[in-house]
C-alpha cells in the first residue's frame, strides 16, 4: 500500500482538494477507475476536477501521491523496460516503432535538449520571466550577431 499519508500537501490547497486528491489517487492507481468514474463515486464534476487541474500545486500534490504508490519491483521492472528500449535505439537502423518508444519513455531527454538549446539561445522560460521583453530582443540580436560573426 502507498504511503499515501507521508506526503505533505501544499498549504494553498482546500481541504475539498486535498481529500478529493488522496481518494482520487487511489481509485485510480490501485482500483483502476477512469476519472469519469472517480468523479461520479467522489461526487465532483470533472469540469472542477479539470479546473483544480490547472492548479500547479494540486498537480504536483497529485504526482507525489501517486509516486507513494510506486513499489521498488515496479521501478526495477521500468528500469529494465527503458535499458531495452535504449538498445533497441541505439542500432544502427531502428525503426519508426523503436523510435516512437523512445519518444513516448525519454521525453524528459528531448525536453532537456530543448532546454539546452534555449538556454544557448537566451530564451529559457525561467529566465525570461525575471527578464523585459526588450532585454531578451538585445540578448537574442546580440547572440545573432556573434553567430553570424563566427560564420565568417
Amino acid at each position: 500500500m502507498g504511503k499515501i499519508n507521508e506526503v505533505p500537501a501544499p498549504p494553498l490547497l482546500s481541504s475539498n482538494m486535498i481529500n478529493f486528491a488522496k481518494s482520487y489517487v487511489k481509485l485510480r492507481v490501485v482500483d483502476g477507475l477512469s476519472v469519469g468514474d472517480i468523479c461520479k463515486t467522489l461526487g465532483v464534476s470533472t469540469k472542477t476536477l479539470y479546473s483544480w487541474k490547472e492548479n500547479e500545486a494540486f498537480n504536483s500534490y497529485l504526482k507525489a501521491l501517486e509516486a507513494s504508490y510506486v513499489t521498488d519491483d515496479e521501478i526495477e521492472a521500468y528500469n529494465n523496460v527503458r535499458r531495452h528500449i535504449l538498445k533497441l535505439v541505439s542500432r544502427e537502423n531502428p525503426s519508426d516503432k523503436h523510435l516512437e518508444l523512445f519518444l513516448k519513455h525519454f521525453n524528459h531527454v528531448v525536453e532537456a535538449e530543448n532546454r539546452k538549446r534555449m538556454d544557448k539561445l537566451g530564451i529559457n522560460n525561467t529566465t525570461s520571466e525575471f527578464v523585459s521583453v526588450e532585454e531578451r530582443k538585445r540578448r537574442l540580436l546580440s547572440r545573432l550577431g556573434r553567430l553570424t560573426n563566427d560564420e565568417d
